[in-house]
């Protein structure tokens, strides 16, 4: 079965853009509206996967109508699409709880990408971001910060573009910083990245799960990391 999506676009030649770069996918729409308002009116009726807000809506803006769905459904999934006119909007839209953002004009292969990471994204218990169940665990290693750190080896079981889950045999330290070289496989490959343990908790006797914050990513390591997440995530 298709996964549902309200799209918010009073635009036809978008919207014609918008379903010709999901045909043949996982996913349909269920149902078009001219204004977040609209969809946010809708929500109940219809529970979708999936809303597809704009960033900039004739009634209401996208940071109202995901408050406003958020009480809702605590984890209601949503994207929002822009062009370049909007794009100061974004950070606002992330920060009220978008997940992802879709650039207009509509393009093929990325309107799909961006709603297949949406999907199969989950709220994090304990971090801000959302984060995505791996089909499989990626190798991981790590050291603390100091020039006399070892490094050690772990694995990562959940990673989104900020956070991550990484287990590991001995318990981390909260609060300490991280270097962190996440080994994914071509094309992103190895990742260099710094992180901040922001909890820890016990799983087993000889497992721990270190909830990290990742600090330095750049434009390019969170987009080839949701490439690799579209096709890593566990299958729903």
């Amino acid at each position: 079965m298709a996964a549902r999506v309200i799209l918010v676009e009073p635009d036809p030649e978008q919207r014609e853009q918008f379903a010709n770069a999901i045909k043949g996918s996982a996913f349909e729409v269920c149902q078009y509206t001219d204004t977040n308002k609209a969809a946010v009116e809708l929500y109940d009726q219809l529970r979708p996967h999936l809303l597809v807000l704009r960033v900039v809506s004739s009634e209401m803006g996208a940071g109202n109508a995901l408050d406003t769905l958020k009480k809702k459904n605590r984890d209601v999934k949503v994207a929002v699409s822009y062009d370049v006119r909007s794009t100061h909007l974004l950070m606002s839209a992330y920060s009220h709880g978008a997940i992802s953002a879709i650039k207009q004009p509509f393009r093929l292969h990325r309107v799909v990408e961006k709603l297949t990471y949406a999907v199969a994204s989950e709220r994090h218990e304990k971090l801000a971001g959302a984060i995505i169940r791996l089909e499989h665990p990626v190798e991981v290693r790590y050291k603390g910060t100091s020039l006399f750190s070892w490094a050690r080896v772990g694995f990562c079981e959940r990673l989104g573009l900020s956070d991550m889950d990484l287990n590991t045999e001995r318990s981390l330290k909260p609060r300490s910083g991280l270097k962190v070289d996440l080994l994914l496989p071509p094309p992103a490959g190895t990742m260099k990245v710094m992180g901040v343990v922001e909890d820890v908790e016990s799983t087993r006797p000889d497992n721990w799960c270190g909830y990290i914050s990742l600090r330095n990513m750049t434009t390019e390591m969170q987009s080839a990391i949701e490439a690799f997440l579209v096709k890593a995530a566990r299958k729903l």
